[in-house]
Order: structure tokens, then C-alpha cells, then sequence
């Protein structure tokens, strides 16, 4: 009986056991000891959460003879998820975070505060409202509701968009061009939110987080051409940040405070979606023909589409869980750096 009763207590351990832990983060701090003397304001410029429901990819195998295979799989989530479910997610994590910040004694600045400083003023900005779930790439991103993103069109941003425009028209007549898409990614100009701090006198915070549960990569070679992946939950922490503008280390950069994902690798979630191996080969010896005995060739495509299964309520738990742990870490180094 005893035996049992210590199975029980153990349950509820076990069903919430840590998600992220500090051993799968790189947290770094430069220039703490000099936000101790500036004021407890923070600008959220950016609270984003992304989730993925689809992962849609292809690839085509060649023959010496210019005929061609081409495989294609559509993976689709399968939870019974909403817009409105995946938002409240988000919802939740910054309620909890900000009230973090403010129990700490954090004043946060809102974005009609930060739009009037000149860097905002003197040109054409966007705006992203929070509560407005958009669509991109297979994702679903979402901002927390009451929250608005603001980012300025800048000449660098105008200047990068035309060389994608040219060199991408150029490509149709050349042939695929390597390195496109990654224009503007690995830009050098300087990190505005230097600009922006300066400009509020106050740090500047920004986070994103997003959810997959597959990512497709493509393999091959001697005319064979694969995709593969395996399928399960990851949390990818692609931002967290807050920088302090000042005259010190990291170029103009007086303090900052970052905690991301150890190597860029990201944390599984496990219990939400069962793990298998996706795959698909394209050959193009399929694409071959016969006719009347003499060889011809076609182009052949094969469409594939999966149903990645995921209980909503686990999945919604699971989820919920894994950003209010990780927020937490950002929270307890923002807190503790002020201090």
C-alpha cells in the first residue's frame, strides 16, 4: 500500500515534468552592473509566437536526358487547433510575463510612446497588430492581443528588396542562383534597436519563439534526390533579447542581456506528437517511357499528404508550458540584472 501511495504522489511529477531547462539555454550578460543605475522601463518591441500546421516541400530528380521526377509532401497538423486556441497560447505567456516584469517594478513603455521618437518619425513605418493571427510560411505567427509592432521601411530594407527583384529575374534566364534567399539574413547595417533605445532612453526587449513539429530536408545525389524528416514537437528559440544603448562593449551597445537556445538547437517537447521517420525518393529511371518499343521521355510528379496527429488539450498544455518556463529564464536574467 505504501509502495502505491508513493506511485500516486509521483503522478503528477512525472505528467509535468520540466520542458526547458537552464541547460538548454546560453544566457549571456554584458554591461549588467550599468543597468543597475538606469530606470525601470522596458519597451516590449516584439512578442511573437509562432505555430507551425503545415510543412509543404518538394524536389525533383534529373536524368542525363532532361527527364524528371518530382516528389512533393504536404504534412498538415492535426490537433482540431483554432486561430483563436494557438492566440491564447500567446495571450496567456505575455500576461504572465508582464506581470512578472511589472511585479518587479518594471514600467512598460507602450508602442504609442515609442512611435513618437524621431528614428519612427522620419519615415514610413508598419504596423503588426497583436489579436491578428497571420499566416506565413506553413505558420500561424501571433503577436499577444493589445500589443502592436512597429518596425520602419528602411533605405537598406528598400535596397535589399530591389537586388532580390533583379537578381530573381535575372535567375529565370540563368538558372537557380545560390545565396538569394539569403540576402538582407546576414545583412551587416546596424541593429536599429540601438537607435530606438537611445531615442526612449530605456532598454529594448524583444522575443520570438516558434513551434514545429516537422522540417523536411532534402538529400542525394547521382540522379536520386530525397526528403526526409522526422516528425515531433520542438520549441525553436530564435529571439530573446534586451539591449541598453550606451558607449561600451558590442559596438554601441552600453548593455545587453540574451538568452537563446544553447547551439541554436531546438528543445523537444515530448508526449504531444509520436516521432517518425517522413520520407520520400525521387528517381528519375521512373520518368522514362515506353512506347511501341522505343523510349520516351515525361515529367512525372508524386504528391504525398500526411495527417501529423496531436491531441489539442496536451498539445495546448504542453505548449503553454514550455513558453512559460523559457519566460521565466528571460524574466529572472532581466530582474536579476537590474538588481
Amino acid at each position: 500500500m505504501k509502495n502505491l501511495i508513493l506511485l500516486l504522489l509521483a503522478i503528477p511529477f512525472f505528467a509535468n515534468a520540466q520542458i526547458i531547462s537552464k541547460s538548454d539555454l546560453d544566457i549571456t550578460e554584458v554591461g549588467a552592473r550599468k543597468l543597475k543605475k538606469v530606470p525601470k522601463k522596458i519597451y516590449i518591441k516584439e512578442f511573437n509566437v509562432g505555430y507551425q500546421y503545415l510543412e509543404d516541400a518538394s524536389t525533383t530528380s534529373t536524368n542525363n536526358d532532361n527527364s524528371k521526377e518530382t516528389v512533393s509532401i504536404a504534412a498538415v497538423l492535426n490537433a482540431g487547433l483554432t486561430t483563436a486556441d494557438i492566440q491564447s497560447i500567446t495571450d496567456k505567456a505575455y500576461q504572465k510575463f508582464s506581470k512578472r516584469l511589472k511585479d518587479a517594478g518594471f514600467e512598460l513603455v507602450e508602442e504609442d510612446v515609442a512611435s513618437r521618437i524621431p528614428y519612427f518619425q522620419s519615415g514610413k513605418v508598419t504596423k503588426a497588430i497583436g489579436g491578428k493571427p497571420m499566416d506565413a510560411g506553413g505558420y500561424i505567427y501571433t503577436l499577444a492581443t493589445g500589443t502592436t509592432r512597429i518596425d520602419k521601411v528602411t533605405d537598406v530594407d528598400n535596397a535589399i528588396s530591389k537586388t532580390k527583384k533583379t537578381i530573381g529575374s535575372l535567375s529565370k534566364g540563368l538558372g537557380s542562383l545560390s545565396g538569394i534567399a539569403d540576402i538582407g539574413k546576414k545583412s551587416t547595417y546596424v541593429n536599429v534597436n540601438e537607435q530606438i533605445s537611445q531615442e526612449l532612453g530605456i532598454p529594448i526587449l524583444e522575443f520570438g519563439m516558434n513551434f514545429s513539429f516537422l522540417n523536411l530536408t532534402k538529400s542525394g545525389g547521382g540522379g536520386l534526390s530525397v526528403l526526409k524528416g522526422t516528425t515531433g514537437l520542438e520549441a525553436a528559440i530564435y529571439k530573446g533579447i534586451l539591449v541598453n544603448k550606451g558607449d561600451g562593449k558590442f559596438g554601441n551597445v552600453e548593455s545587453l542581456v540574451q538568452v537563446v537556445s544553447k547551439s541554436n538547437n531546438p528543445v523537444e517537447i515530448e508526449g504531444v506528437i509520436e516521432k517518425k521517420k517522413v520520407s520520400k525518393m525521387a528517381d528519375a529511371k521512373n520518368a522514362k517511357g515506353y512506347a511501341f518499343g522505343v523510349e520516351y521521355r515525361q515529367n512525372k510528379t508524386i504528391k504525398q499528404t500526411k495527417l501529423v496527429d496531436a491531441d489539442k488539450a496536451t498539445y495546448i498544455a504542453k505548449v503553454s508550458q514550455a513558453l512559460d518556463e523559457y519566460l521565466d529564464f528571460l524574466a529572472t536574467s532581466v530582474v536579476e540584472s537590474f538588481n
